[in-house]
This record gives C-alpha cells, sequence and structure tokens, in this order.
C-alpha cells in the first residue's frame, strides 16, 4: 500500500496549472507594456483590471 503523502502520482506539476499560465502571461503583459504606469488618483488601475483579465483568460 502507497503511503498518501509520499505519493505524487496524479498530482500535476506547477508548469501545467491553469492558473500559474494564466498568471505567468498576466505577469508577461504587465511587464510589456508596463501597465502600472496607469493610474487614477495616485492608484495603479491595473491592479483591478488584472483579475478581470486572468478571469477572462481562464473562460476561455
Amino acid at each position: 500500500m502507497t503511503d498518501v503523502l509520499t505519493s505524487h502520482e496524479g498530482i500535476p506539476s506547477a508548469k501545467d496549472n491553469v492558473q500559474t499560465v494564466i498568471d505567468e502571461k498576466i505577469r508577461q503583459m504587465q511587464e510589456k507594456y508596463d501597465l502600472l504606469q496607469y493610474k487614477v488618483d495616485g492608484w495603479a488601475i491595473w491592479a483591478i483590471l488584472r483579475f478581470s483579465i486572468a478571469y477572462r483568460f481562464l473562460k476561455r
């Protein structure tokens, strides 16, 4: 019998995780287009929009 805590079969690696892939795409966009430069009343608007963009990537 295999110990559940030591068995790694069936556990996807981080690079295969959808959330990890989406996060990496968003980070690349953020750096490429310098999205943190856009501000409203002193706050970076990208911090708010980032979640909506991630959700849209997830729904693809």
